[in-house]
C-alpha cells in the first residue's frame, strides 16, 4: 500500500498509510471472516532519551461472509519509552 513520511526538523516524524486484516481464523467462532481495508497514521516524537510514539489504524471490512456483522475498528496505540543510560 502507498504511504507518505515527513520528518520534521522539531524531532516530530509523521507517517500515513494503509492497513489491512485477512480473515484468517483457524476456527469460524475466533475470526470476523471479513477482508478489512482502512486507513493509518503514525506520529513519533524524539528528544534526546526520550522517544514516544502514536499509530492509530482504523478498518472497514469490504468483503466477506454477507451473514456475518460488518467490521469497523478504531485502534490507537501508544509507545513512549526513554534511555536511561545504567
Amino acid at each position: 500500500m502507498p504511504s507518505l513520511a515527513a520528518n520534521l526538523p522539531s524531532g516530530l516524524n509523521l507517517g500515513a498509510g494503509g492497513t489491512f486484516a485477512l480473515p484468517t481464523a483457524s476456527d469460524l467462532r475466533l475470526g470476523a471472516g471479513k477482508l478489512s481495508l482502512g486507513p493509518s497514521a503514525l506520529g513519533v516524537y524524539t528528544h534526546g532519551p526520550l522517544v514516544a510514539g502514536l499509530l492509530a489504524t482504523q478498518v472497514f471490512s469490504v468483503a466477506g461472509d454477507s451473514e456475518r456483522s460488518d467490521v469497523s475498528i478504531l485502534t490507537p496505540r501508544r509507545n513512549p519509552r526513554a534511555d536511561v543510560p545504567a
